[in-house]
């Protein structure tokens, strides 16, 4: 709302309409302002946090617990993360608490999706034993603001992407909480290696990729496709931010490669069709969210979905079924994993592999194809998101 007084509308419904209305319910309004003229989404989720925080933050005793700010990730990078705090037995305040956003349509009626970020733990950050940010663009202010109100001491870490990133969080969770690193994670660690020591160099080296979406991510990302040989040729950062320019994360890794790696902010898709149709680019693979689906329709590449927004679990069933029935084809296991994708000439409920061949959605054989598929694109599907395979599977198990 431009212009508008919103403290002083929220005061004023604290105040009075709230209290006439609802006086036997605990509701709170907090003023947030992300006005849609200053830098980007990236920034609004940034102060939003900050304000969730800062609201109801309150000194007390000590609870033991870590605060782990996820940043802007899907349900399914939540799940993988406390998976990996289950293991270590840490009692972890997620901010914020995604995963039953990915809830079920039961026989009884509708589910209504809802966070799992009680009031109470938003209250205990403050008494944490320290706050690890995974996205230093997305929650960075609220975790300074309990280090410099409460003394909650807070790391920045790499997005938990790969193998190298992975350890960096899991090391700095043991430092803060004390307790070991498990022997079950060590060992789907040491699975993790293992497949990437059978799959790189034969598959993934030399593949050019494309990245985009928000900066932690698309760097966490670009760090991974390094390690698996592959060159990630460009880097679209969605947001014009001045931080970027001097990240130290960019400049280590256009120091490491032996080819032109260019970081573009303030770039949307348009500027990936444009440098695809327009300036020549050869991509092998497209990484980012749902959105960027027609540049890989339109031209013909394989994209790998992840992040945020994601499609829904039938798109990622519809993506397992194409690449089960496009085995059969084409000696080229590389082309024929080319994600299905919607019909490339009118757009329509038809899923087609690489544009060409439309495969009808059948239930019935989704669950036969389903229950054959291997593990990984199993779980896959099951999770509900495609980024969860990638963070979970591809990076660490």
């Amino acid at each position: 709302m431009i212009g508008d007084d919103i403290d002083g509308v929220v005061r004023k419904l604290n105040e009075g309409l709230l209290q006439e209305k609802y006086a036997g319910r605990e509701v709170h309004l907090i003023p947030i302002h992300t006005p849609s003229f200053v830098a980007s989404m990236v920034s609004g989720y940034d102060v939003a946090v900050r304000e969730f925080v800062s609201y109801f933050a309150k000194k007390d005793t000590p609870n033991g617990t870590i605060n782990l700010f996820t940043g802007w990730v899907n349900p399914g990078d939540v799940t993988a993360l406390k998976h990996l705090l289950s293991e270590m037995q840490i009692d972890a305040t997620v901010l914020f608490e995604t995963e039953r956003f990915d809830s079920p349509l039961m026989p009884d009626g509708n589910h209504v999706s809802q966070g799992s970020t009680p009031i109470a733990d938003l209250t205990g950050t403050a008494n944490a034993l320290g706050s690890i940010v995974l996205n230093r663009y997305e929650d960075g202010q609220a975790a300074k603001f309990l280090e410099t109100e409460y003394q909650v001491p807070a790391i920045t870490v790499p997005t938990p992407i790969g193998i190298r990133n992975t350890d960096i969080f899991l090391q700095n969770l043991k430092n803060l909480n004390g307790k070991p690193i498990p022997r079950s994670l060590v060992r789907e660690r040491g699975l993790a290696i293992d497949a990437l020591t059978d799959l790189t160099h034969l598959f993934f080296a030399d593949k050019k990729v494309a990245i985009y979406g928000n900066p932690d991510l698309v760097i966490g990302l670009a760090e991974f496709c390094l390690d698996l040989e592959m060159k990630p040729l460009l880097l679209l950062l969605g947001d014009e931010n001045p931080q970027y320019k001097n990240d130290p994360r960019i400049k280590d890794l256009q120091g490491k490669v032996d080819f032109d790696m260019q970081v573009i902010t303030n770039a949307d898709l348009w500027e990936l069709e444009n440098r695809i149709k327009n300036e020549g680019l050869e991509l092998d693979l497209i990484l980012g969210h749902s959105k960027g689906r027609f540049v890989s329709i339109d031209y013909n590449i394989p994209m790998f979905r992840l992040a945020f927004p994601l499609t829904t679990v039938l798109e990622c069933i519809a993506i397992l079924l194409s690449d089960i029935q496009a085995r059969s084809g084409s000696p080229n296991r590389w082309q024929t994993r080319s994600l299905p994708i919607w019909n490339t000439k009118k757009r329509r409920s038809g899923f087609s592999m690489s544009g060409k061949k439309a495969y009808p959605l059948r239930l019935g054989q989704i669950s036969r194809d389903f229950a054959q598929a291997p593990g990984l694109w199993r779980h896959s599907a099951q999770e509900n998101v495609c980024g969860a395979d990638f963070f979970r599977i591809h990076a660490w198990w």
